[in-house]
């Protein structure tokens, strides 16, 4: 994009709030040097980055990297042979030992997995500069062993010098010596003697005071022991400096792994740049279409801050071309700069302050704001302006965005409106998007009639006479020249005589404008209150579900509870009577026995009384028709056994005792779904839901075991108890593996502690 739109969108202004929340220098050029792509995967590559960094700097903040310089003029020296100065070696020891906690800190994305498997591991240059100079940029003592011996010569020879220094300061030379110490002149030990004794003490003159009363002498028994302290002091200077240049080559051997760290922390530093631009502007990331368009909501500029007045404003999709009217001051030329430096900043990876934001990649963003005259180039402000505009016409696309501000101003307005109309048709041809601001009415009424051209107005309160910032699109805006001017101060009478100069058509307009701004009001007044009873409905719907929802569920519980009393009841109900099952085996007294009966009575469900049709058959026959009172139906016997007869009732085959048939007085009817239902009704009153096959073979209890089952699936009983007794396990592993192959057997379990333990076997039969 060119750089005279950037300008006037002020994209720099973006860059520099960028830059200052970078924390080293390098990463602060690449925000300063940022620029817009129209290259798609780099848009949104750069778009996701942003958004992925915000993730993870909102759940853990970053390392920081506060204190690094760039390293890439050290290096350069490196390469060049010269060798580094400690400080300079402890900047790259700084950057290296920041590696590997952004290493770790990124990989926890995904996403900048890459990045960080890029970060080369050079710890072991790290340990080679930590090992020869110390945290205050010292060389340290055991850098080398030679350095190690000459250091210990000059602690020696010092230690030798200052202690024959002060043994005869504090003998011979007490009263020649001006203060009592031992001091250093250029870079030999020397004592300060009076001026008026310099003759007493023989040796070299170095320094004089500036009053020019004391005197620092070199003693000439110290020069020899001076000069030999100078020569070591050499050597360590030979010795560091030969340590350093060994550092500097291993440096220029990392330099290219020391320049992808450099690079990668810059990147990694302006990323986190950008995650936190978009924090602090609390922005959103934008939603791509394959198609050049723009859809802002609640769009707000970011030099305006908080005083910003959320704007929607939308190009591309259902028109191409907007024309902006309204008053002066009125928010025309920011609703420009904004939807110009929204389109530069999304398409430099960059957040937007928005609530919503979808557009799609433009080639270029034209942009012509201001009023400006060329002196140097004798342009007066209407050709300055028509200079900038016409390169728009040429270069402008489908993939183009124009935004200008007043086209073709200083001259007539009805030329100026003529020229500006031919100006947009020809970009319309060429399907360029056009954001346009003019306050001419010619413009305004053929936006209302042109093929994908759509008026916008800047509201203007017509209470307050003040403008509102906002954009309402469909529908041409007023200037309110007139207004606003009487509201600064203009004499009444200037103001009706320039009315009175209008056209009839044009006083018209702006009366129907105004109509409309006032209808409009009204009718958003309308909305708000439609809005504000259609929340409290929202509100009273969300209770009545949410009560229902507790209705139901209380329902459940009570239910479930009743369930559970139920089952409890009925448990304890067949343990009491297994109780006394084996207390009436025992018992012999006539009273007990009575009181054990009449305990059983009571626990037995209540019986109807049975409806007898005719006399008891005493011999029934293969084809007599029968009645059963247990079941309430007819049926005819088609088969007898010993103790049992089969009757046949409609389709179903049913054992019945002997002792249970009777005459039929009426015709048997058909066997339905209703008499399944009282034979299990009737089967459920003489059949319990306990099983006892204790003490028997195995082959014996599942043949017991398969006619209950059937009895209690007819009956509706489940679950039902098996008691097979502890023992050694053999009648439960069988009766386990019965229920097991069953096809009427949902599932079996152990019974608990109060049905009996191991020794009964609980099955859920399906269906019940």
């Amino acid at each position: 994009m060119n750089e005279r739109s950037l300008k006037l969108c002020e994209f720099d202004f973006v860059l520099e709030r960028l830059g200052e929340l970078t924390e080293t220098p390098m990463g602060k050029e690449l925000a300063l040097s940022l620029k817009p792509s129209s290259t798609r995967e780099e848009v949104i590559g750069a778009s996701i980055e942003t958004e992925e960094a915000k993730k993870l700097i909102s759940h853990e903040p970053p390392p920081s990297l506060s204190g690094l310089i760039d390293i890439s003029p050290i290096l350069s020296k490196a390469r060049l042979g010269v060798i580094l100065e400690p400080k300079d070696l402890m900047h790259i020891c700084d950057l290296i030992s920041r590696l590997p906690v952004v290493k770790k800190y990124i990989r926890i994305n995904s996403f900048f997995k890459e990045l960080s498997d890029k970060l080369p591991n050079l710890s072991s240059l790290e340990d080679d500069i930590r090992r020869v100079i110390d945290e205050d940029g010292n060389i340290r003592s055991n850098a080398s062993s030679k350095l190690v011996g000459i250091r210990r010569g000059i602690a020696r020879l010092e230690e030798s010098i200052r202690s024959y220094l002060e043994s005869h300061i504090a003998k011979d030379w007490k009263d020649v010596v001006q203060e009592n110490y031992i001091t250093i002149r250029n870079s030999r030990y020397v004592i300060p003697i009076k001026s008026s004794y310099k003759k007493t003490i023989k040796g070299i003159v170095h320094d004089v005071s500036q009053s020019g009363n004391t005197l620092f002498i070199e003693p000439y028994d110290v020069i020899d022991m001076n000069n030999n302290l100078q020569e070591l002091k050499k050597e360590e200077e030979y010795e560091i400096q030969r340590i350093l240049r060994e550092l500097s080559t291993k440096v220029s051997s990392h330099n290219d792994e020391l320049l992808i760290a450099r690079d990668i922390i810059a990147r990694i530093d302006f990323i986190f740049a950008k995650a936190r631009l978009s924090l602090n502007w609390d922005c959103i990331a934008p939603i791509w279409v394959d198609k050049p368009m723009v859809r802002f909501k609640s769009a707000r500029h970011p030099i305006l801050g908080k005083r910003a007045v959320p704007i929607d404003v939308e190009i591309g999709d259902k028109f191409d071309i907007l024309v902006i009217s309204g008053p002066n001051t009125g928010g025309k030329t920011v609703t420009l700069k904004t939807v110009g430096l929204f389109i530069m900043m999304a398409q430099s990876g960059l957040h937007l302050p928005v609530s919503f934001a979808e557009m799609g990649i433009f080639k270029d963003v034209f942009v012509e704001i201001g009023d400006e005259q060329n002196i140097t180039q004798d342009l007066s402000s209407f050709s300055a302006h028509l200079t900038h505009i016409i390169p728009f016409i040429r270069y402008a696309d489908k993939d183009t965005i124009v935004l200008i501000d007043e086209p073709v101003t200083g001259t007539s307005p009805r030329e100026g409106s003529a020229l500006a109309i031919g100006i947009l048709e020809a970009l319309r041809d060429r399907k360029a998007k056009v954001i346009v601001a003019s306050h001419y009415d010619e413009l305004k009424v053929w936006a209302s009639n042109a093929e994908r051209v759509i008026n916008g107005a800047m509201e203007f309160d017509p209470d307050t006479f003040l403008p509102t910032y906002k954009l309402r699109i469909g529908r041409p805006g007023v200037s309110n020249a007139f207004v606003i001017a009487r509201r600064l101060g203009l004499d009444e009478s200037i103001i009706e005589k320039a009315k009175s100069s209008l056209s009839s058509n044009e006083l018209t307009l702006n009366k129907l404008l105004r109509q409309i701004d006032q209808l409009e009001k009204e009718l958003r007044v309308e909305l708000e209150e439609a809005r504000k009873e259609r929340s409290t409905y929202e509100e009273l719907r969300n209770r009545y579900e949410k009560l229902m929802e507790e209705i139901s569920l209380q329902q459940k519980t009570i239910l479930r509870r009743a369930k559970e009393e139920a089952r409890e009841l009925v448990i304890r109900t067949k343990i009491r009577l297994d109780e006394l099952y084996e207390k009436a085996k025992s018992v012999s007294n006539k009273k007990e026995i009575v009181s054990i009966k009449d305990e059983l009575k009571e626990l037995e469900p209540a019986q109807e009384e049975l409806e007898i049709q005719g006399d008891r058959i005493e011999r029934p026959e293969i084809g007599m028709t029968v009645f059963v009172p247990s079941l309430g139906q007819s049926g005819d016997i088609v088969d007898i056994n010993e103790d049992k007869v089969t009757v046949l009732m409609g389709k179903a085959k049913i054992e019945v005792p002997k002792d249970e048939l009777y005459a039929s007085k009426t015709e048997h009817k058909e066997f339905t779904t209703d008499n399944i239902v009282k034979i299990k009704k009737n089967k459920a009153q003489n059949i319990s839901n306990r099983l006892s096959i204790r003490q028997l073979t195995v082959e014996e209890a599942l043949e017991k075991l398969e006619r209950y089952i059937d009895d209690a699936v007819l009956a509706g009983i489940s679950p039902v108890y098996i008691i097979h007794g502890k023992g050694e396990g053999i009648l439960r592993k069988a009766v386990a593996s019965f229920l097991k192959n069953h096809p009427m057997v949902e599932s079996f379990r152990l019974g608990e502690y109060y049905e009996g333990g191991w020794g009964v076997t609980v099955a859920y039969l399906k269906g019940l």
